[in-house]
């Protein structure tokens, strides 16, 4: 992994390091694999891959079944930017604006409760970096 990714695979993993993040889930692809190695390692955490095949809307839901399997934990999803609405709506949030191709800086934050409205913030990781933990309140320092 070099340049841009591996910058923010980096701050990505600094980012998140006081998360308590318990579960990484990634596609099979290099890319969402790489992004999410720093902090694997950094946590000594395998990640959990989810395999992409068949209908985008199929990845999502398996997506979505991981994340619940992690039910009040903090999980990373590592994955594609043409999923995130769709992951987005599997977990019950909200319709978000189109993805970027350029913003691997991204970071959105889900909060799905046992019960009641499913949360979302977004935020980016590096340079700009507005901390998870003051995005999202679910996620303590």
């Amino acid at each position: 992994m070099e340049g841009r990714l591996s910058r923010a695979a980096r701050a990505l993993a600094a980012a998140l390091r006081d998360a308590r993040v318990r579960a990484k889930n990634t596609t099979q692809r290099l890319r969402a694999r790489e992004t999410a190695r720093p902090l694997a390692e950094l946590l000594r955490q395998a990640p959990e891959a989810v395999a992409v095949g068949g209908a985008a809307r199929e990845h999502a839901e398996a997506v979505a079944t991981a994340v619940r399997a992690h039910a009040g934990q903090v999980v990373l999803v590592a994955g594609h930017r043409n999923t995130v609405n769709l992951i987005s709506g599997q977990l019950d949030g909200p319709r978000l604006p189109d993805v970027r191709e350029d913003a691997c800086a991204s970071l959105f934050v889900v909060q799905v409760p046992a019960s009641g409205v499913t949360q979302l913030a977004r935020t980016e990781y590096g340079g700009r970096l507005a901390q998870p933990s003051a995005a999202f309140p679910g996620i303590s320092r």
